[in-house]
């Protein structure tokens, strides 16, 4: 560590990465600023884009609401062109919620800081991207073991590249 105690290296890390968090605020606000969406339906989005929903109700387990609650906010994002209705494989009588190409590109937009990020690296040496990469892999090991451990999530360390423009690869 060269002279530098653990306590001054973690300060020193937390001033980064407010500073980094600071620099790429601007653009990591972007997306959302001129968003046409509330932020129940921009999950809603998010969970259908994503996979992790393509029906109702399992929207409606998800944001823990009822399901005439998704109801209304999936026809209005249907009507916005943010969500479509396809026919279920096994049964033509059930529908599942697919993105659109507007949702599609939505997403795009919000997650496009990682391209950013990409440039960054670029300007980086070698070694610098090396130790970075050590490091990032350092810190995700460190949240992994206390996420499987049990610990309270918001208890967890934040890799370096959350929060600060810089992707960790995940």
């Amino acid at each position: 560590m060269g002279g530098t105690t653990r306590q001054e290296l973690v300060e020193q890390y937390r001033t980064d990465r407010r500073a980094m968090s600071e620099l790429f605020m601007p653009r990591l606000m972007s997306p959302f600023l001129d968003l046409e969406l509330t932020l129940h339906q921009l999950k809603v989005v998010l969970l259908v884009a994503s996979g992790r929903a393509a029906s109702g109700k399992a929207l409606a387990q998800a944001l823990e609401i009822t399901p005439a609650s998704v109801s209304t906010t999936v026809e209005r994002l249907v009507a916005l062109d943010y969500l479509a209705r396809a026919d279920a494989t096994a049964d033509r009588r059930v529908k599942r919620l697919v993105p659109t190409p507007r949702a599609v590109r939505l997403c795009d937009r919000i997650t496009d800081h990682q391209n950013a990020s990409d440039d960054l690296l670029e300007a980086l040496s070698d070694d610098e991207l090396a130790a970075l990469a050590r490091g990032v892999a350092a810190v995700r090991r460190a949240a992994e073991a206390r996420a499987g451990s049990g610990q309270a999530r918001d208890q967890s360390p934040e890799p370096a590249g959350e929060g600060s423009g810089i992707s960790s690869g995940r």
